[in-house]
């Protein structure tokens, strides 16, 4: 998945333009939480948890969009409903 051009923590420059969403792509992996997650996540070293990353493009290819974040595995539940047409 392509990173953001700016870097974490960086605010995007504010922009005039419309930005209308015209791709997006997530991702979801299971890991371990790190010692940097460990406080923010209230967890034991090793711990599971849930990565997902998203990223949201216009139509000219612009990223608007990115989003890194951190799931607690003992408070993650997916749930999908499904419906034949």
């Amino acid at each position: 998945m392509q990173e953001p051009a700016h870097e974490p923590g960086e605010r995007c420059r504010a922009s005039r333009e419309p930005r209308v969403p015209r791709t997006g792509r997530c991702s979801r992996q299971a890991g371990l939480a790190t010692p940097e997650l460990v406080d923010l996540l209230d967890v034991a070293l090793l711990s599971p948890i849930l990565r997902c990353t998203g990223i949201t493009h216009t139509t000219d290819g612009r990223v608007i969009d990115y989003a890194r974040i951190h799931y607690r595995g003992d408070r993650f539940t997916y749930a999908v409903a499904l419906r034949a047409d």
